[in-house]
């Protein structure tokens, strides 16, 4: 019996996130639908709350420059002119019009850490969670399902979710995708007894609680976790939540809870490095040296890892300028003062535009700086930079808006 177990367990790891499960339990949804399709043939089973329209949006180029040595890199590798991988990395942003909604279903379920939600009568909700299922022969989803569902528990009340594919460990996506919906569940007419969502971190437990979010309201979204109740309300979009409006709400919510303490990082205007030291990959190998360059344009240097959530916020609150190599803890310019300047340090295998997309739709002034990776072609190398360089991109940003004022 345990050598069963054991094996199990080995045979979960090796699939990752496809999911085996015994006999016993649920079947698995039957089929995947259009929430709204679901209700035209199930009147008074739930209903759809539209909370906010956003006009279409345009954004100006993404702006990147390159390291001297990291051009010389790329035109012994055969990419002779450097402005082509500049346009390709650079692109454009526009967004669409977009339309939230707050989504309630009587007797909902929902299931796993991915929030995907049910219906009682074993549909899957199209619009919430990337699941696919084995019986379902769907191949627009994510991750895959094979077996049956563990047993659902019963919860007596509201219950909001609070639940996005990659946010139980990510703070990225947690802070960009899934605190924001918060600002659709406040249309709630009634009192919300519940949250399935994640106490995993300090940071979902101590960001929830900023918000008035109890301990004892959170029904942990674990990977086997299947409830169902009374009432299930989740947040709805027809595209990405990453947009100004719901990040302009948060970053209000979380302002007003912070003025009630001292702000440990003293007055505003200040210039901030953040520091990968800590962390396994993408850390700037001569740091030092940056530092020494940046410390007499008024520059102090923060491992967010050691920081409160409190505090996370509050030091992008009262920042200025913000420089440091790409990571998730970037995601905090959401509680930035519009017009903040960022600058990103990455390496052209990394030129992910999230931080982008993030720092146009909260109004920043945004840099990317490409610079020369040291554990060869990888995503996740360790960057060495130019200090000179990057202190000279901060003197033009600081120089352009007093030019400007």
């Amino acid at each position: 019996m345990r050598f069963g177990r054991r094996l199990e367990n080995v045979g979960k790891r090796l699939m990752h996130d496809t999911i085996f499960y015994g006999p016993a339990g649920r079947a698995a949804p039957n089929r995947r639908e259009r929430f709204a399709d679901w209700l035209h043939s199930n009147a008074g089973r739930g209903e759809i709350l539209l909370t906010h329209t956003l006009a279409e949006l345009s954004y100006p180029q993404r702006v990147v420059d390159f390291a001297e040595s990291e051009v010389r890199r790329l035109q012994q590798e055969g990419i002779v002119n450097s402005s082509i991988l500049r346009e390709e990395i650079a692109g454009t942003l526009s967004v669409d019009s977009n339309r939230q909604f707050l989504a309630t279903l009587k007797n909902g379920r929902v299931f796993s850490k991915w929030g995907i939600v049910m219906t009682d009568d074993n549909v899957a909700i199209d619009e919430v969670g990337p699941v696919g299922f084995a019986n379902q022969n769907s191949d627009i989803s994510l991750f895959s399902y094979h077996g049956r569902l563990p047993s659902a528990q019963r919860i007596r009340g509201r219950v909001a979710v609070l639940a996005r594919v990659c946010a139980s460990n990510n703070y990225y996506h947690w802070l960009v995708d899934v605190l924001p919906t918060i600002r659709e569940l406040s249309h709630s007419p009634k009192p919300i007894d519940y949250y399935f969502t994640y106490n995993d971190t300090k940071f979902h437990r101590q960001s929830l609680l900023q918000l008035g979010i109890r301990p004892e309201q959170i029904i942990p979204a674990t990977r086997y976790a299947h409830i169902e109740a009374d009432e299930l309300l989740f947040p709805m979009s027809e595209r990405s939540p990453c947009f100004a409006g719901q990040h302009d709400y948060l970053r209000d919510r979380y302002a007003n809870e912070n003025d009630a303490i001292a702000a440990p990082f003293g007055s505003g205007g200040r210039h901030v490095y953040i520091s990968r030291a800590r962390c396994r990959w993408r850390q700037v190998v001569n740091e030092c040296e940056l530092l020494e360059q940046l410390k007499p344009l008024g520059f102090s240097a923060h491992t967010l890892e050691e920081l409160s959530f409190r505090e996370q916020v509050s030091l992008f609150q009262q920042a200025d300028v913000i420089v440091g190599p790409h990571g998730a803890g970037f995601a905090n310019m959401i509680f930035s003062k519009p017009g903040t300047k960022m600058i990103e340090l990455a390496t052209a295998f990394r030129a992910h535009p999230c931080f982008y997309h993030l720092a146009m739709s909260c109004g920043h002034d945004y840099r990317a700086l490409f610079c020369e990776p040291v554990n060869g072609r990888r995503s996740e190398s360790n960057l060495s930079v130019d200090p000179n360089q990057v202190a000279g991109l901060v003197e033009a940003m600081l120089s352009s808006q007093r030019l400007a004022a």
